[in-house]
């Protein structure tokens, strides 16, 4: 791993972190994933309860599970659309699986609609790093494909 990725790995869950807390009642949201099948046990008893639902997906998100993680997410931002903490496990999903193009649209579209929110700027923050990523990643795509053009014999 490069030292950048490692410094966007670490600023990203700085950032995730500090959303968490700057998030109302943040004192009992940090969330484990040994909590998950407590979280299940809840959502079986209550599905709809929005704040449950954010908590299982960060949970799940802190166990690895991406696609489940973004998938509770999804539903979550439906019953609570200005938690900060649902696209943040959406775009990071979307980050770790290098579809960083949908992660900044899902960080752009959460902060068009709630510009404001607690922890949007944890959201910006995030946004910016992808962008940045995206950017370079662009940068190398180009580079090689110069690369190849540049190798090919020329036309007569």
């Amino acid at each position: 791993m490069l030292v950048a990725d490692r410094f966007r790995a670490a600023a990203g869950l700085l950032i995730t972190l500090g959303a968490m807390s700057a998030c109302a009642g943040a004192s009992g949201f940090r969330v484990t994933p040994e909590e998950i099948p407590e979280l299940e046990t809840g959502l079986a008893r209550d599905p709809d309860d929005a704040s449950l639902r954010v908590r299982y997906a960060s949970a799940l998100f802190a166990a690895g599970r991406c696609g489940d993680a973004r998938t509770q997410a999804e539903a979550a931002a439906a019953g609570w659309p200005e938690n900060v903490v649902t696209p943040l496990v959406q775009g990071q999903c979307l980050e770790a699986a290098g579809r960083l193009a949908e992660a900044v649209d899902i960080y752009a579209s959460y902060l068009r609609v709630h510009p404001d929110a607690a922890g949007a700027a944890a959201v910006r923050g995030r946004m910016l790093l992808a962008q940045r990523a995206l950017v370079a990643l662009q940068a190398q795509e180009a580079v090689l494909r110069e690369a190849e053009i540049s190798a090919r014999p020329p036309e007569a």
